[in-house]
Protein backbone atom coordinates (compact mmCIF):
# COMPACT_ATOMS: atom_id res chain seq x y z
CA UNK A 1 0.00 0.00 0.00
CA UNK A 2 1.44 3.59 -1.24
CA UNK A 3 1.88 6.60 0.95
CA UNK A 4 -0.84 8.49 -1.32
CA UNK A 5 -3.33 5.63 -0.45
CA UNK A 6 -2.53 5.62 3.02
CA UNK A 7 -3.43 9.22 2.92
CA UNK A 8 -6.86 9.00 1.41
CA UNK A 9 -7.52 6.17 3.65
CA UNK A 10 -6.74 8.27 6.57
CA UNK A 11 -8.72 11.34 4.99
CA UNK A 12 -11.92 9.02 5.18
CA UNK A 13 -11.89 7.97 8.37
CA UNK A 14 -11.89 11.86 9.37
CA UNK A 15 -14.83 12.21 6.64
CA UNK A 16 -16.45 8.87 8.52
CA UNK A 17 -15.73 11.15 12.06
CA UNK A 18 -17.45 14.06 11.09
CA UNK A 19 -20.70 12.13 9.09
CA UNK A 20 -20.75 9.83 12.56
CA UNK A 21 -20.87 12.92 15.02
CA UNK A 22 -23.09 14.80 12.36
CA UNK A 23 -26.20 12.20 12.27
CA UNK A 24 -25.55 11.47 16.53
CA UNK A 25 -26.01 15.51 16.55
CA UNK A 26 -29.40 15.47 14.02
CA UNK A 27 -31.99 17.16 15.08
CA UNK A 28 -30.39 18.57 18.28
CA UNK A 29 -29.19 21.75 16.98
CA UNK A 30 -31.74 24.77 16.69
CA UNK A 31 -30.12 25.40 13.32
CA UNK A 32 -32.10 23.12 10.77
CA UNK A 33 -29.08 23.96 8.02
CA UNK A 34 -26.97 22.03 10.20
CA UNK A 35 -29.31 18.70 9.09
CA UNK A 36 -29.00 19.45 5.35
CA UNK A 37 -25.13 19.81 5.88
CA UNK A 38 -25.01 16.53 7.86
CA UNK A 39 -26.35 15.13 4.54
CA UNK A 40 -23.54 17.03 2.40
CA UNK A 41 -21.20 15.44 4.75
CA UNK A 42 -22.43 11.73 4.03
CA UNK A 43 -22.82 12.61 -0.15
CA UNK A 44 -19.28 13.64 0.46
CA UNK A 45 -18.41 10.87 2.42
CA UNK A 46 -20.23 8.58 -0.40
CA UNK A 47 -18.43 10.45 -3.28
CA UNK A 48 -14.71 9.51 -1.82
CA UNK A 49 -15.90 5.87 -1.62
CA UNK A 50 -17.35 5.36 -5.16
CA UNK A 51 -14.11 7.69 -6.48
CA UNK A 52 -11.29 5.38 -4.00
CA UNK A 53 -13.48 2.18 -6.28
CA UNK A 54 -12.74 3.57 -9.60
CA UNK A 55 -9.34 4.07 -9.25
CA UNK A 56 -8.40 0.07 -7.80
CA UNK A 57 -10.48 -1.06 -10.79
CA UNK A 58 -8.08 -0.41 -14.31
CA UNK A 59 -10.96 0.10 -16.49
CA UNK A 60 -12.84 2.33 -14.78
CA UNK A 61 -10.02 5.01 -13.37
CA UNK A 62 -10.73 7.25 -16.39
CA UNK A 63 -14.74 7.88 -14.43
CA UNK A 64 -12.71 9.44 -11.48
CA UNK A 65 -12.08 12.36 -12.57
CA UNK A 66 -15.30 12.75 -14.35
CA UNK A 67 -17.10 12.17 -10.72
CA UNK A 68 -15.74 14.69 -9.27
CA UNK A 69 -15.96 17.30 -12.25
CA UNK A 70 -19.23 16.79 -12.88
CA UNK A 71 -20.75 16.03 -9.17
CA UNK A 72 -18.42 16.24 -5.91
CA UNK A 73 -16.98 19.33 -6.73
CA UNK A 74 -19.44 21.55 -8.49
CA UNK A 75 -22.38 20.21 -5.62
CA UNK A 76 -19.99 21.12 -2.87
CA UNK A 77 -19.37 24.46 -4.07
CA UNK A 78 -22.73 25.62 -4.63
CA UNK A 79 -23.43 23.92 -1.18
CA UNK A 80 -21.40 26.36 0.81
CA UNK A 81 -22.48 29.15 -1.47
CA UNK A 82 -25.94 28.53 -0.43
CA UNK A 83 -25.04 27.70 3.34
CA UNK A 84 -23.67 31.34 3.66
CA UNK A 85 -26.68 32.58 1.98
CA UNK A 86 -28.62 30.86 4.57
CA UNK A 87 -26.91 32.37 7.10
CA UNK A 88 -27.23 35.65 5.67
CA UNK A 89 -30.49 35.90 4.42
CA UNK A 90 -31.85 38.79 5.91
CA UNK A 91 -29.21 40.97 5.29
CA UNK A 92 -28.22 43.47 2.65
CA UNK A 93 -25.10 41.53 1.58
CA UNK A 94 -27.09 38.69 0.49
CA UNK A 95 -26.78 38.98 -3.05
CA UNK A 96 -22.85 38.40 -2.36
CA UNK A 97 -23.33 34.22 -2.24
CA UNK A 98 -25.32 34.45 -5.42
CA UNK A 99 -23.34 36.51 -7.47
CA UNK A 100 -20.41 34.21 -6.73
CA UNK A 101 -22.43 31.05 -7.38
CA UNK A 102 -23.29 32.60 -10.72
CA UNK A 103 -19.31 32.98 -11.47
CA UNK A 104 -18.31 29.88 -10.75
CA UNK A 105 -21.28 28.01 -12.81
CA UNK A 106 -20.04 30.35 -15.69
CA UNK A 107 -16.38 29.30 -14.77
CA UNK A 108 -17.08 25.85 -14.65
CA UNK A 109 -18.84 26.17 -18.26
CA UNK A 110 -15.65 27.96 -19.66
CA UNK A 111 -13.72 25.17 -18.09
CA UNK A 112 -16.03 22.53 -20.11
CA UNK A 113 -15.65 24.45 -23.34
CA UNK A 114 -12.08 24.38 -23.23
CA UNK A 115 -11.28 21.44 -21.71
CA UNK A 116 -8.69 18.93 -23.55
CA UNK A 117 -11.19 16.19 -24.60
CA UNK A 118 -8.55 14.02 -24.94
CA UNK A 119 -6.95 13.87 -21.63
CA UNK A 120 -9.18 12.26 -19.12
CA UNK A 121 -6.82 13.32 -15.98
CA UNK A 122 -7.39 17.07 -17.03
CA UNK A 123 -8.30 19.20 -14.52
CA UNK A 124 -10.68 22.00 -14.47
CA UNK A 125 -8.52 24.77 -12.75
CA UNK A 126 -10.26 27.86 -13.86
CA UNK A 127 -13.50 26.74 -11.70
CA UNK A 128 -11.77 25.09 -8.75
CA UNK A 129 -9.85 28.65 -8.55
CA UNK A 130 -12.78 30.29 -8.61
CA UNK A 131 -14.83 28.31 -6.79
CA UNK A 132 -12.26 28.56 -3.66
CA UNK A 133 -11.78 32.23 -3.90
CA UNK A 134 -15.31 32.68 -4.17
CA UNK A 135 -15.89 30.93 -0.42
CA UNK A 136 -12.99 32.81 0.83
CA UNK A 137 -14.49 35.67 0.40
CA UNK A 138 -17.53 34.78 2.17
CA UNK A 139 -15.73 33.32 4.88
CA UNK A 140 -13.56 36.86 5.52
CA UNK A 141 -17.52 38.68 4.96
CA UNK A 142 -18.67 36.05 7.55
CA UNK A 143 -15.83 36.68 10.22
CA UNK A 144 -16.14 40.79 9.14
CA UNK A 145 -19.70 40.57 10.28
CA UNK A 146 -19.14 38.24 13.60
CA UNK A 147 -16.67 41.04 14.92
CA UNK A 148 -19.36 43.81 14.56
CA UNK A 149 -22.11 41.63 16.05
CA UNK A 150 -23.29 40.53 19.53
CA UNK A 151 -23.04 36.70 18.28
CA UNK A 152 -19.02 37.35 19.06
CA UNK A 153 -19.45 36.92 22.81
CA UNK A 154 -20.80 33.39 21.97
CA UNK A 155 -19.02 32.78 18.91
CA UNK A 156 -17.95 29.28 19.37
CA UNK A 157 -21.92 28.31 20.12
CA UNK A 158 -22.27 29.45 16.27
CA UNK A 159 -21.97 26.46 13.64
CA UNK A 160 -20.92 28.82 10.78
CA UNK A 161 -17.74 29.89 12.83
CA UNK A 162 -16.26 26.20 13.36
CA UNK A 163 -17.27 25.86 9.59
CA UNK A 164 -15.58 28.97 8.33
CA UNK A 165 -12.78 27.91 10.40
CA UNK A 166 -12.40 24.61 9.03
CA UNK A 167 -12.84 26.02 5.25
CA UNK A 168 -10.09 28.74 5.81
CA UNK A 169 -7.97 25.46 6.65
CA UNK A 170 -8.76 23.04 4.37
CA UNK A 171 -9.32 24.86 0.90
CA UNK A 172 -8.00 28.02 1.24
CA UNK A 173 -4.55 26.34 1.92
CA UNK A 174 -4.57 24.20 -1.83
CA UNK A 175 -5.39 26.94 -3.86
CA UNK A 176 -1.76 27.18 -5.85
CA UNK A 177 -2.11 23.09 -5.79
CA UNK A 178 -5.34 22.59 -8.21
CA UNK A 179 -4.88 25.87 -9.84
CA UNK A 180 -1.26 24.60 -11.14
CA UNK A 181 -2.36 21.05 -10.68
CA UNK A 182 -2.61 20.20 -14.80
CA UNK A 183 1.01 21.26 -14.82
CA UNK A 184 2.48 20.41 -11.15
CA UNK A 185 1.32 16.79 -11.60
CA UNK A 186 2.80 16.09 -14.90
CA UNK A 187 6.02 18.16 -14.78
CA UNK A 188 6.94 18.16 -10.96
CA UNK A 189 5.47 15.40 -9.33
CA UNK A 190 7.68 14.91 -6.34
CA UNK A 191 6.42 18.28 -5.64
CA UNK A 192 2.82 17.97 -6.11
CA UNK A 193 2.66 14.88 -3.89
CA UNK A 194 3.98 16.67 -1.22
CA UNK A 195 1.62 19.26 -1.82
CA UNK A 196 -0.91 17.19 -2.21
CA UNK A 197 -0.17 15.09 1.39
CA UNK A 198 0.04 18.39 3.05
CA UNK A 199 -3.43 19.46 1.59
CA UNK A 200 -5.18 16.39 2.58
CA UNK A 201 -3.69 16.59 6.23
CA UNK A 202 -5.42 20.13 6.20
CA UNK A 203 -8.51 18.64 4.78
CA UNK A 204 -8.65 16.25 8.40
CA UNK A 205 -8.01 19.02 10.01
CA UNK A 206 -11.26 20.80 8.51
CA UNK A 207 -13.02 18.00 9.28
CA UNK A 208 -12.72 18.16 12.50
CA UNK A 209 -13.94 21.63 13.01
CA UNK A 210 -16.82 20.04 10.97
CA UNK A 211 -17.02 17.65 13.76
CA UNK A 212 -17.23 20.70 16.42
CA UNK A 213 -19.80 22.71 14.64
CA UNK A 214 -22.27 19.88 15.52
CA UNK A 215 -21.08 19.55 19.05
CA UNK A 216 -20.48 22.94 20.44
CA UNK A 217 -23.63 24.50 18.95
CA UNK A 218 -26.76 25.84 20.45
CA UNK A 219 -28.89 22.87 21.27
CA UNK A 220 -33.00 23.07 20.73
CA UNK A 221 -34.91 24.11 24.61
Amino acid sequence: MTSNIIFRWILNFFELMACIVAIMYWGKSKFLYLQTFTIILCLILATELLGKYFSFHTNLQKFNPMLYRYWGTPFQFLFFYWLYFQNIRNSKAKFVPILISVAYVASWIIDEIFKIKNDWKWFPSLSFGIGVIGILLLVVQYFFSLMNNEKIIFFYKEPIFWISTGLLVGYITIIPLYVLRNGLDKEQLNLFTIYWKIGVTLNCIMYIFFSISFICTKKKL
